[in-house]
């Protein structure tokens, strides 16, 4: 499919289609991956004696609450992480918190 023009070293419209197709499957391959991903966190996320034991653990990296000092939990870090990480963040959190179960 990979054909390039003789002249200017272009590839052809034909090469340039097929590739676009691909990359459309791979992002639609990924976006689907990446919903699972994020209904299986809601699902651990709901467990509420998982919620309990995640709030009875420190923060893994020690941090503390700006508004009150007080040190934050690996609950507080679960959310964070959970309202801020795209889909590699996400896959990666969904690997900590079944390990942690």
């Amino acid at each position: 499919i990979n054909k390039v023009h003789k002249e200017t070293g272009m590839i052809t419209r034909i090469a340039r289609d097929a590739k676009l197709a691909k990359n459309k499957l791979n992002r639609e391959k990924a976006a689907a991956k990446a919903e699972v991903v994020k209904a299986e966190i809601e699902s651990i996320m709901a467990d509420d004696s998982f919620k309990a034991k995640m709030q009875s653990l420190p923060h893994p990296r020690g941090f503390k609450s700006f508004d009150t000092g007080e040190p934050l939990t690996a609950w507080d870090n679960v959310e964070w992480m959970f309202s801020n990480s795209g889909a590699a963040g996400r896959a990666r959190l969904l690997k900590s918190l079944k390990a942690a179960m």
